[in-house]
């Protein structure tokens, strides 16, 4: 679980095998093109917050894998 007053910034790929949980505002940090990838092999993904690029002008993708029904 990861907590923040402000925003998490999400400077590179994150692999767990349990649960990941963001309480707090996602920034994906990255230029355009890039992509960064959280991946849980048996938990949720849960981001309780906004979803945005890390700078303005630049769209960096995010993708999110989890078990079906994790």
């Amino acid at each position: 679980t990861f907590n923040a007053d402000r925003n998490i910034v999400l400077s590179a790929n994150v692999t767990t095998r349990g649960t990941q949980t963001y309480n707090g505002n996602l920034s994906v940090n990255g230029t355009n093109g890039t992509t960064r990838t959280l991946t849980s092999s048996i938990g949720d993904i849960t981001i309780n917050g906004k979803i945005d690029s890390s700078a303005s002008n630049t769209f960096p993708n995010l993708t999110l894998n989890a078990p079906a029904g994790g």
